[in-house]
């Protein structure tokens, strides 16, 4: 769906409204500005799940991103400043320490 978003025009933005996680950034900035849109009633997510969900650690753009064979850590590198990063793949807290000099 958010792949959908990124690539379609304005409009779709408003017919998306109802149907994108109540603490999103486009849906809390935007709601209030479209009072007669359709709402869901059950259903609507409060969060993107994880998969869409944007980590931030490293101070300088990252140039690789691999999960673990089991899913459940997330490794990130970035070039400028050559660290790596462990995540959790479910809380996307990180996990230990960056490894500098890579």
């Amino acid at each position: 769906f958010a792949g959908m978003i990124l690539h379609s025009t304005p409009h779709l933005y408003v017919s998306a409204l109802p149907f994108l996680p109540i603490n999103s950034t486009i849906a809390t900035k935007f709601t209030a500005r479209f009072p007669n849109t359709l709402r869901l009633i059950d259903g609507r997510l409060l969060n993107w799940t994880a998969i869409q969900t944007v980590i931030s650690g490293h101070s300088n753009r990252v140039q690789s991103v691999s999960f673990s064979p089991d899913g459940t850590r997330i490794v990130s590198g970035s070039k400028n400043n050559h660290t790596i990063q462990e995540w959790d793949s479910l809380t996307w807290h990180q996990v230990g320490h960056p490894c500098q000099g890579h």
